[in-house]
């Protein structure tokens, strides 16, 4: 099995006010930043032990319903950004 690092990011559904992001944008603008509009969310990375990449994923989906996310307001996007064989040692640098 290997241990996979998977990214969630939780955002808003398109539509919906986002009252953090208005106050992001407003704010950057009052500093002269040329910001037409702004966008808050929330971004997990979590590894997890999965036999492949497509359990991992399913998994980090079974997190965004069951926990992570409101399935009424919020959407989810989930990658595996990484992955690594716990079994497998890391090789010792040349001397």
């Amino acid at each position: 099995m290997a241990r996979y690092t998977v990214r969630i990011e939780v955002w808003l559904r398109e539509g919906l006010v986002d009252p953090e992001g208005r106050t992001v944008s407003e704010a950057l603008s009052g500093l002269g930043f040329p910001v037409r509009s702004a966008r808050a969310g929330r971004i997990y990375e979590i590894s997890v032990d999965a036999p492949g990449a497509e359990e991992a994923v399913s998994m980090a989906e079974g997190m965004c319903r069951e926990l992570l996310a409101n399935p009424v307001r919020d959407s989810c996007r989930v990658e595996v950004i990484g992955r690594r064989d716990p079994s497998r040692r890391p090789r010792s640098p040349p001397e």
